[in-house]
């Protein structure tokens, strides 16, 4: 297996040079979380399927620390930051609103009741050790 170092993300400005510091939407796409891709080419999941946890959502505040140090390149305000998503997407954007690890890079935005049960229901499923990786000490938060 090799050992990767590696992340990428999509940046699109509406104009440029930008007017004025814009607000960012950080979107996860949706896609039943069984590859991460950027391309539309599809990419084989058995290496994160070896670790036997959700990796993804680490990869995800990887990506967004680097825009907290990297989006005023791109004419953006660091401390306006949306998280967001579509289907599977969606399921991560709540997911990184409840982790400590993510704290602070992002807007937290209102979320549907249905969305929060889904939460729920993801973090009831993981072992502890699994919990220590998103940052809790102990129990989940409470939705």
């Amino acid at each position: 297996m090799s050992q990767e170092d590696y992340l990428y993300l999509n940046v699109w400005t509406p104009e440029w040079p930008p007017k004025s510091e814009l607000p960012v939407l950080f979107w996860i796409r949706g896609r039943d979380n069984n590859a991460g891709i950027t391309d539309g080419i599809g990419a084989d999941g058995s290496v994160l399927a070896s670790h036997g946890s959700y990796y993804s959502s680490l990869d995800q505040i990887a990506a967004l620390r680097w825009v907290r140090e990297n989006i005023t390149q791109f004419g953006s305000d660091p401390e306006r930051v949306t998280n967001a998503g579509q289907s599977a997407g969606a399921l991560d954007a709540g997911i990184l609103m409840t982790s400590p690890l993510a704290a602070g890079l992002f807007i937290i935005p209102p979320c549907e009741a249905e969305l929060r049960r889904a939460i729920g229901r993801f973090y009831r499923d993981l072992a502890p050790a699994e919990l220590q990786l998103y940052g809790f000490d102990g129990a989940p938060p409470l939705l």
